[in-house]
């Protein structure tokens, strides 16, 4: 599928807004989290590194949903934007730029987390760990690289990230579990 399908695909706007909110969801729970809960130093880092770098991906995801306005300026085959696309062109580069030290940041957390018994589990911890990798590397792969079927590692993202976070969330932290004894 070329940029310029995907771009006027009616799915677009309603997906994007969706992965959009869910960044909002994200940083406000993580926002909450670090404000209602003990977070040991090796984790605090990490924590803080993952919510400032969630409000770059808000901004990114913003300028990701509004890109379809650049579709007509798009030739057919084009995958990359240029000077006629220019909310296009900015939301590719922000993402290439930001998606990986986000998901750096999130694998770091995901394991301080789940190693300090705060945050998460080492029986889920492969989910979020595999879904950030995906999330890191897909525009690398996909836009820089041009590689051919990278973009089946974007659903990937998409669904272990927030599975990882929604099951994180109901893990019991150790300083629940030592409170009930």
């Amino acid at each position: 599928m070329t940029m310029k399908e995907m771009l006027v695909d009616s799915a677009w706007v309603p997906a994007h807004t969706a992965v959009f909110v869910g960044f909002i969801l994200i940083t406000a729970g993580l926002v909450l989290y670090r404000r209602s809960v003990d977070v040991p130093r090796t984790m605090a880092g990490w924590l803080l590194a993952v919510i400032v770098l969630a409000f770059f991906q808000i901004l990114e995801m913003g300028l990701h949903t509004l890109a379809y306005v650049d579709a007509a300026m798009l030739s057919h085959e084009a995958f990359h934007g240029g000077m006629s696309t220019p909310i296009l062109t900015t939301h590719l580069w922000l993402s290439t730029l930001a998606f990986t030290p986000f998901a750096i940041a999130l694998i770091g957390l995901i394991w301080t987390g789940q190693r300090e018994r705060r945050l998460g589990s080492p029986w889920i911890g492969w989910i979020g760990i595999i879904g950030a990798v995906s999330y890191g590397a897909v525009m690398w792969l996909a836009f820089v690289f041009e590689i051919a079927g990278t973009g089946i590692l974007f659903p990937i993202a998409h669904l272990l990230v927030p599975l990882w976070f929604i099951l994180a969330g109901l893990w019991p932290r150790r300083s629940a579990v030592d409170d009930l004894r």
